[in-house]
């Protein structure tokens, strides 16, 4: 590794080093990010789905509702179905 003070023990930097501190609080906040995401991405197909179910009680075609909500009829079936819709 490059730096003089590694010991050979990997949680030195995050514990001890100023620098792999930095380096970890980076990493984490990546990681909530990414969560962050993807909870962004569920809740944007829960309303989706729950348009779609109105739309469809209208009589709407899947590829009709797809359309007109901006995204592809397969999708919209795959989302519904993991939502037990």
């Amino acid at each position: 590794m490059g730096c003089k003070h590694y010991n050979g023990v990997r949680t030195y930097c995050m514990d001890d080093c100023k620098i792999g501190k930095e380096i970890y609080q980076l990493g984490t906040g990546l990681i909530g990010d990414e969560k962050d995401q993807k909870q962004k991405v569920k809740l944007k197909w829960d309303s989706v789905c729950q348009q779609a179910l109105v739309l469809r009680s209208k009589g709407y075609t899947y590829q009709k509702i797809a359309n007109q909500l901006g995204c592809h009829a397969s999708s919209l079936r795959k989302q519904l179905h993991q939502r037990g819709l």
